[in-house]
């Protein structure tokens, strides 16, 4: 696991600006100390609202987003509405698997939707690797 967390650590020119989505503090505080050990630039938000604003701001170029925030706007349209203005890739974490979600999720563009527990190297593999959306296109593989 040291050589792993190693080879990510800050890997020059590869920082991202990611928005981190979670209402669950201590995922969300683990998943930007992570982030920002891989060389990231990271902002957090614990409800929809916060995470708006904090788009606003930043502009991510990806948006890590829990599926299934305990808020009046759950994690889906939250994404949308983020992406829509500032064509993010989105990476939702979910407890659920991915083909659950695919009803859900067919008119965003999703880079990866990673289930809970997540490995550390399959985030940082797909935040690296995100890709922004592309016009007209609604899949990201």
């Amino acid at each position: 696991m040291g050589r792993i967390l190693n080879s990510l650590h800050k890997q020059e020119g590869l920082g991202r600006r990611v928005l981190v989505v979670e209402d669950d503090r201590t995922a969300r505080e683990a998943t930007r100390r992570f982030l920002q050990f891989c060389g990231h630039e990271v902002e957090v938000a614990p409800d929809p609202e916060s995470a708006l604003e904090a788009a606003r701001q930043v502009a991510p170029d990806v948006v890590v987003c829990d599926c299934n925030l305990e808020e009046k706007l759950d994690g889906i349209p939250l994404a949308k509405s983020i992406q829509d203005r500032h064509r993010s890739a989105v990476i939702f974490v979910t407890a659920y698997p991915r083909s659950a979600l695919e009803e859900c999720i067919h008119d965003l563009w999703v880079t990866d939707c990673l289930r809970k527990p997540i490995s550390l190297s399959d985030l940082a593999e797909s935040v690296s690797g995100a890709k922004r959306p592309v016009p007209g296109l609604t899949t990201a593989s």
